[in-house]
């Protein structure tokens, strides 16, 4: 297995390379396609990929139109509930328009091989997915409580913030998307859930802050939303696992760790109980963002080898770009060999050089 790491800025793009027992093998599987200004289609050397979107954030997807447009995409893989993700966003569009992405969904009919992945999936028989899980109640079940807390209300609360909501579309919200192999009344009835704990979670956020402060939590509503549906996988590989994070934040990883696993590997009759996040490659997940890791998480997944695509971006109120200087520190720590897209800079000083051409004898490289 070989991996690209493009530098795309501030996003993420990575080129996987299977062996012949892959179907990722003569055609390639792409994972996130950087912000569009990137233009990544125009590094891509072949004519046909698989394409696989972590979730629905720009830095991650704003390439696909034009890969769309330029090359043959065999397959898409997006997550369980990434549709409904944008469906949610034109709901609150005019409260803030410039979070809406740019993707065309209506593209995706012309490609005959859709599918959406959720934990426990398989991409190939060495390729397996962690994460989103398929229950929708594990969204926002840090805010929601189950038995108190109810759309009605929510509603209510949103309205009254100046939200202007369709409330019997989402009430009985039905999902616009079917895709082949699913059961179109239980995947309907999951993203239902799925769409109301968004709004339920959304007005809980809001309760008891200023009606002014409603574009800043409705953003960063979309935002949590979006990475704690971001796809991860797991890569087993002869020369050491690999574990894909797009931007999934701490709660994905405990939920990953607090359940049981029995997969097998690589293929059957061999299975056992393993740690389901350790890996010896590891893609920073979020550009190295202090609210998506930390020292429990890293020691699970004991990586000896760390990837951060970055292009120190300031995000919100913090003052520290990604990655973060606690990441680094850490990483540092432990002693994990790291590898950054551009040059960390802090305080106008550069502290960790960018990395360009092949490394790990030649299982990784960087373009």
């Amino acid at each position: 297995m070989k991996v690209e790491v493009f530098d795309v800025g501030q996003g993420d793009s990575f080129l996987i390379n299977k062996q012949q027992s892959s179907r990722f093998n003569l055609v390639p599987l792409l994972v996130d396609l950087g912000p569009q200004k990137a233009k990544i289609s125009d590094r891509l050397q072949l004519n046909n990929y698989h394409v696989l979107l972590t979730h629905s954030h720009k830095d991650h997807v704003g390439g696909f139109p034009k890969l769309y447009r330029e090359k043959t995409i065999e397959s898409i893989t997006i997550p369980y509930y990434l549709p409904e993700i944008m469906e949610i966003a034109k709901f609150i569009k005019n409260k803030i328009p410039k979070n809406i992405g740019s993707l065309d969904w209506r593209k995706i009919k012309k490609i005959q091989n859709v599918n959406l992945v959720s934990h426990g999936d398989k991409l190939d028989p060495d390729i397996i997915v962690l994460n989103p899980p398929k229950s929708p109640y594990h969204y926002c079940s840090d805010l929601i409580d189950d038995e108190r807390d109810s759309l009605q209300e929510a509603l209510t609360i949103l309205s009254e913030y100046g939200f202007d909501l369709d409330i019997d579309n989402i009430e009985n919200y039905r999902t616009p998307l079917i895709f082949d192999g699913f059961d179109e009344e239980e995947y309907s009835s999951q993203a239902r859930v799925f769409v109301h704990r968004f709004f339920i979670g959304l007005s809980k956020r809001l309760v008891g802050n200023p009606i002014e402060s409603v574009n800043y939590y409705a953003t960063s509503h979309l935002t949590l939303t979006a990475n704690q549906a971001s796809i991860v996988f797991k890569c087993f590989d002869d020369n050491g696992n690999w574990l894909f994070t797009g931007d999934a934040d701490e709660s994905v990883f405990h939920r990953i760790l607090n359940e049981e696993h029995y997969f097998w590997y690589p293929r059957p009759p061999i299975a056992w109980r393993y740690n389901a996040i350790s890996a010896k490659f590891l893609k920073i997940p979020h550009h190295g963002s202090r609210e998506n890791i930390n020292r429990y998480i890293l020691e699970c997944i004991n990586p000896d080898v760390a990837i951060i695509s970055h292009n120190n971006r300031k995000f919100g109120s913090s003052k520290d770009a990604h990655p973060h200087q606690e990441v680094i520190d850490l990483l540092d720590v432990l002693n994990i060999k790291s590898y950054y897209t551009n040059p960390v800079i802090k305080s106008g000083k550069t502290i960790k050089y960018e990395t360009k051409g092949l490394v790990e004898g030649g299982i990784l490289e960087f373009k």
